[in-house]
């Protein structure tokens, strides 16, 4: 068995009634939508399982841009830094470095904006 595709137009052929068809086998776009299916199931399972560990863990946990602005942060850093998710996406790693650190971390050059 294979999965087809049927289009039909009605016509007529020397005077009598007649329907032209066309007949597509569509077996591996249907197995390619499936596996897509699937790969994005898999996806979704394997973003909610990060999720949980990224929000369930004891430590902080962020991530942050090229340029040092933070981007996530998790329910340990809220609760330790005293900072909300909302007020950490306004703020540059350099924001809470301690000063000693500075010299090695990467440096946002606010005064170009």
């Amino acid at each position: 068995m294979i999965d087809v595709e049927v289009a039909g137009i009605p016509l007529v052929l020397r005077g009598q009634p007649a329907v032209q068809a066309i007949i597509r086998d569509v077996t591996d776009r249907r197995r390619a939508r499936e596996e897509n299916r699937k790969a994005q199931q898999a996806l979704q399972e394997n973003e909610q399982r990060y999720r949980e560990l990224f929000e369930n863990a004891n430590d902080i946990i962020y991530t942050h841009d090229l340029a040092g602005n933070f981007t996530s942060l998790n329910r340990s850093g809220e609760k330790i830094t005293g900072y909300s998710r909302e007020e950490a996406m306004k703020m540059n790693i350099v924001d809470v470095l301690a000063p000693e650190y500075l010299i090695t971390a990467p440096r946002d050059d606010r005064s170009k904006n």
